[in-house]
């Protein structure tokens, strides 16, 4: 199916999980190019993304960041640093720090990110963990997971902060 160009009027965000396919096979499947066309659209339109590990690497890309086979897979529960730009933000000032426990799955990452991206959580082994883009988040781990209520605690801020639907 399709991906639509822009979100439609009657969604209030937009969420990208995980898969098991590489951000950038667009060869092997063809509709991640129109993913990554709507988060840009609705960065542009101050619209609400969160991409989660795949999700956050599209995102990542989408936004002029670069992605690639990590030299270490980071599959568990792993520690990961708050950033002092974590301390302000809406979704992520709610986090104990300075090290959580995260959910991981993923044998690729986010190795750059665009100048005006701000990185709120990293590890050394990969140091993009979560990041912020305009009205976009993307995070490398899976917050959605049951193995952590650090995961529950950044979804819940993320659509408490979000606006309601029009």
């Amino acid at each position: 199916d399709d991906v639509p160009s822009e979100l439609p009027d009657e969604y209030a965000g937009l969420m990208a999980f995980g898969g098991s396919m590489d951000a950038g096979d667009d060869a092997g499947h063809p509709w991640l190019p129109q993913v990554r066309a709507l988060m840009r659209s609705c960065i542009e339109h101050d619209q609400p993304v969160f991409g989660v590990c795949l999700g956050g690497q599209l995102l990542a890309l989408a936004t002029g960041g670069t992605v690639e086979r990590s030299p270490v897979i980071e599959i568990g529960v792993v520690d990961v640093t708050v950033t002092s730009e974590a301390r302000s933000d809406e979704v992520f000032s709610a986090l104990p720090a300075p090290i959580v426990p995260a959910a991981q799955w993923h044998q690729d990452w986010i190795c750059d990110l665009p100048e005006d991206a701000t990185v709120l959580m990293s590890n050394d082994d990969c140091p993009v963990q979560a990041f912020r883009i305009g009205s976009a988040y993307g995070v490398q781990f899976h917050p959605e997971s049951l193995l952590t209520a650090v995961g529950k605690e950044l979804l819940c801020n993320f659509l408490r902060n979000r606006r309601p639907l029009r």
